[in-house]
């Protein structure tokens, strides 16, 4: 009890904890509500602009098509919300591929449900930051806004698709315990609640857990229910991580280094990315020149702390220990890639193993922007401090480089990344329950071709543009010969990574013909409309066919192309990827 008193009463000290001025300015307009549903529809049409494809498209990205959309499928509850991805429980995504499978969505509409509800969510869970309860925090409601914009804004593709969103959940919990930390007489709001199970999400999101637990100690009841419920639920997360890490199913690679190595790693990298994050891209400054900057915005974050009493303070502490618990994460279970020569800060990257510290980074700069602007530097009234602090911020984004990288970053990939999923070609066969089925789905990467299947797989490495390509154009036609490591299995279905020369769309068929060895002919068939990238073109025919009876085969296409090679066939011949039993 003595504990939390003296805690409490540091709290007080570091923060203006009294005044209900965010109470007031809250009953005067609706301004919170409807930038909180802006920052939704921004959402919405910044992806539309820059990814249309794959939100049009329909497709499914890797765990979508081979974890989630079957264990939704499961017959057993169990299995519907307690399977793992990587050896971790993805609460979210599981409960909404439960409500897909209870509403019945047909195949065809699966995708669209999966990516549509991460869209929205995330602009949810980030929006949240521009209603009225967030006034403690930061009073000019501009501020608020643009914060929220530059995380949506500053985010890969990989990050953005549904089995990555709930990296975004650690911004949302994240500026709730901030809350909970300034918030001496006020409980946080009741869709607080929904914190335990954004927790249990991405290992990632772990990195929040310490700062929940400290302020919960000095907060209001409700958070602190909360945040023992998300420990106990975290609890059961680590179990099943370290079960998942003995049985080999969860990716830790720590076994060779140190923990000094890794404790030096992580602070290495926390002083670099807070220096490459505040400092942004266009300066390009080395790893060492980043680790001081760190140091020196470290500096300046301290002395704002303890000589400035404010309650944007919580944003700077908090956002802090995002990005260190972030970093000290990945350094323990990623060992092999988060060493001390610091070769993850090249390029100052913002992808899914760092994104969660950068979202903490962005709210570091809010609450310094907004600190400024309520100081005696400037001689304005509060309404018009709070607007200097948001022009500070759109000048920083803009300056450091971040607008022009978010607009390289949000870009939709090509093929071989997109482009490869059949799932809306296949989707009635996939309603049927046929078996045996092949349906390769995005991405379709050299040692990683992503399919969803029953009883059909791949029979022999697939091809990929990193092993060569042949170009098909005066005959548009070529012979071979099925390879004699697969005479023993049935051949289901087949496809070739095709580019065509055309700048725009290309309407692409192959007619695979299979000549057996009694003399009958049969055929698999495919086509597709491909940008000049290209992409996977499944050949599918009526029946199956056993290999062994197989003398040739001839590839025909309706113009010139150029096709990937595979790396196991002779030179100069077509890639085939092989799929069945």
């Amino acid at each position: 009890m003595n504990i939390t008193i003296h805690l409490k009463n540091y709290r007080d000290r570091l923060f203006d904890v009294d005044g209900t001025e965010h109470i007031e300015q809250a009953q005067a307009d609706h301004r919170p509500v409807i930038l909180f549903l802006l920052i939704i529809l921004f959402n919405v049409f910044y992806q539309l602009g820059k990814q249309p494809g794959w939100v049009l498209g329909g497709e499914m990205w890797a765990e979508m098509a081979t974890n989630y959309y079957p264990n939704a499928n499961a017959s057993s509850y169990l299995q519907k919300l307690f399977s793992t991805d990587a050896g971790y429980i993805p609460a979210p995504q599981r409960l909404i591929a439960l409500v897909g499978n209870l509403i019945n969505l047909s195949a065809a509409s699966i995708p669209y449900f999966y990516t549509w509800s991460s869209i929205i969510l995330t602009g949810m869970m980030v929006g949240i930051f521009c209603l009225s309860p967030f006034r403690t925090l930061v009073k000019n409601d501009w501020l608020r806004f643009l914060t929220a914009i530059s995380i949506l804004m500053v985010a890969d593709f990989q990050t953005r698709t549904f089995i990555n969103f709930t990296y975004f959940s650690a911004f949302f919990v994240a500026i709730v315990t901030a809350l909970a930390l300034i918030e001496k007489s006020e409980e946080v709001p009741r869709w607080s609640w929904c914190i335990p199970i954004l927790m249990i999400s991405k290992p990632a999101v772990l990195a929040i857990l310490p700062a929940m637990i400290l302020v919960a100690v000095v907060s209001q009841p409700r958070f602190r229910l909360i945040a023992i419920v998300a420990v106990v639920l975290c609890i059961g997360q680590f179990l099943q991580m370290f079960m998942s890490s003995t049985a080999g199913t969860m990716p830790f690679r720590a076994h060779d280094i140190t923990v000094i190595s890794k404790l030096l790693a992580t602070f290495k990298y926390f002083f670099g990315f807070l220096g490459g994050y505040v400092t942004g891209p266009s300066l390009q400054l080395n790893k060492y020149f980043l680790m001081v900057a760190g140091l020196f915005i470290f500096g300046i974050s301290f002395c704002l702390l303890i000589f400035k009493k404010n309650k944007a303070n919580a944003l700077i502490i908090v956002g802090l220990s995002l990005l260190f618990f972030n970093v000290l994460l990945n350094a323990f279970a990623l060992s092999d890639l988060w060493t001390q020569d610091l070769a993850r800060l090249d390029g100052i990257p913002v992808y899914r193993h760092i994104i969660v510290g950068f979202s903490g980074c962005i709210l570091v700069m809010c609450g310094i922007f907004s600190l400024l602007a309520d100081s005696k530097l400037f001689k304005l009234s509060g309404r018009f401090r709070g607007d200097i602090a948001a022009l500070f911020f759109s000048v920083w984004f803009l300056s450091v480089g971040w607008f022009s990288f978010s607009g390289k970053i949000s870009k939709e990939p090509s093929s071989p990344i997109i482009n490869n999923s059949q799932w809306q070609s296949m989707a009635v066969a996939i309603d049927s329950g046929v078996a045996p089925l092949c349906v390769p789905v995005d991405p379709w990467v050299k040692g990683a071709n992503w399919m969803y299947q029953r009883n059909c797989g791949l029979l022999k490495s697939a091809p990929a543009w990193e092993d060569g390509h042949i170009i098909i154009k005066d005959k548009l036609s070529v012979d071979l010969e099925p390879p004699a490591i697969l005479l023993d299995k049935t051949l289901v279905a087949a496809a070739v990574m095709v580019r065509p020369f055309s700048s725009g769309k290309t309407f692409v068929e192959v007619l695979m013909r299979i000549e057996f060895n009694d003399g009958n002919i049969r055929y698999f068939s495919g086509a597709r409309d491909l940008s000049s990238s290209g992409g996977l073109l499944l050949l599918t025919g009526k029946d199956h066919v056993a290999i062994k009876d197989i003398s040739s085969v001839r590839l025909i296409f309706n113009l010139p192309v150029e096709i990937a090679l595979a790396p196991d066939d002779p030179a100069g011949v077509p890639g085939i990827a092989w799929m069945g039993n």
